[in-house]
């Protein structure tokens, strides 16, 4: 039977058998029409990730942002977790998908330390009326608006694990009050579309898709050399 291996468990099986760190995931992407109510998301995440045993796998740890039409993502968790992550949101039919249009802002791999303590996700309230107001504009360099994003998230990530290690309810509520407590460290609504348009991020469901292919090796004295 012939080795279909893709390019990612390639990549990966020198290594599988050790103790990896965690990968880290960054992303922004559309809602679609399936999602009636935000906090369904967070149902969804839940199930995915109770899938993986902690004791395998690890934790996944991280946070979700819902904003009005989109959401922000970092997902910190076991390669494989975010492998399948991948995988559901490239061959889920339409009729399942919660997320669509998915974006890349950063991924890296075996970091050493998580940010975020734990799992997380929040709806953020804006009213009746869209805030469009923040750092930088659409027409901001988008490497970085990117860059500012990524470092601007792992920042409330280390604000977030200090507030949980001292005072869970200060941690909370410090969540409950994203928004408005860390306005600063957030793109707003306006810059996280203009990330979905750029053609520059790669799509997630383009990630899947180029490393699940299967690996095909041509041997030098395999090939014929014309004359």
């Amino acid at each position: 039977m012939v080795d279909r291996r893709s390019v990612w468990d390639l990549v990966h099986s020198a290594s599988e058998s050790k103790s990896q760190p965690a990968n880290r995931l960054f992303f922004v992407a559309y809602f679609t029409a399936n999602l009636v109510n935000k906090k369904d998301l967070s149902k969804d995440y839940d199930q995915l990730w109770s899938r993986y045993s902690p004791d395998t796998y690890g934790p996944v740890t991280g946070l979700s942002l819902a904003l009005p039409q989109s959401t922000l993502c970092v997902i910190e968790a076991h390669r494989k977790v975010l492998w399948d992550f991948a995988r559901e949101l490239a061959t889920a039919p339409d009729s399942k998908l919660l997320l669509r249009d998915a974006r890349i802002l950063s991924f890296s791999e075996d970091c050493p330390h998580r940010v975020f303590p734990q799992w997380d996700t929040r709806v953020l309230n804006f009213g009746t009326t869209l805030e469009m107001e923040g750092l930088g504009s659409p027409q901001e360099n988008h490497q970085k608006l990117v860059n500012r994003t990524v470092r601007n998230l792992l920042r409330l990530g280390g604000i977030l694990s200090d507030l949980h290690r001292s005072d869970v309810d200060e941690y909370e509520l410090a969540l409950d009050n994203v928004r408005s407590r860390y306005k600063d460290m957030l793109p707003t609504v306006e810059e996280v579309t203009s990330l979905l348009k750029c053609p520059q991020l790669f799509p997630l469901c383009d990630f899947f898709t180029l490393y699940n292919k299967p690996v095909s090796i041509n041997l030098e004295t395999e090939l014929v050399w014309t004359q």
